[in-house]
């Protein structure tokens, strides 16, 4: 099974996700995709650290996500896609070649036969972004949120707390 929980910055999709794979017995994996490069990401990170507690085992990996891909384990959280598509974005400078990454993990997306949660952000339900790297961030992520629900057996939009399934 694979679901993916989508909404804005802070919506409550991560406790949503979180719960979710609560249901799940362990062995549970929580693969965490963020690349800290500020105190204000590492205090996030800290928040979902104290929240999550010992209930999963922790993976980081913040480019190659699909390393992790576990078949024995009875789930795996990925959280989020937007901090992993944000790392393609730093790390890899060409177009081609981002897309291109992204494809192969979706690639191995598909193949996974396992219970799959992801966590990702609607970064285009504001206004248009005054920079041109950011308007091809926003894109390339509403790009990639779309293939991502396309597989996904659930698809959950979470505003305000509150969860809607759209798929």
């Amino acid at each position: 099974m694979k679901v993916l929980f989508t909404g804005g910055i802070s919506s409550g999709k991560s406790e949503e996700a979180e719960k979710l794979a609560l249901s799940f017995s362990e062995p549970r994996v929580y693969l965490a995709t963020s690349d800290i490069k500020d105190n204000e990401t590492l205090k996030r990170i800290d928040r979902h650290r104290k929240r999550r507690g010992t209930l999963y085992e922790t993976k980081e990996e913040p480019l190659y996500p699909e390393r992790f891909f576990d078949k024995n384990c009875n789930v795996i959280l990925i959280e989020c896609l937007t901090h992993f598509y944000n790392n393609i974005f730093y790390y890899i400078p060409e177009k081609a070649e981002r897309e291109k990454r992204f494809l192969e993990f979706l690639e191995e997306v598909k193949k996974f036969e396992g219970n799959l949660i992801m966590v990702t952000n609607e970064v285009g339900l504001g206004g248009v972004p005054a920079n041109s790297l950011a308007r091809e961030f926003a894109d390339f992520s509403g790009w990639a949120n779309r293939l991502i629900a396309q597989i996904s057996d659930e698809v959950f939009f979470v505003i305000s707390g509150l969860k809607l399934k759209i798929k």
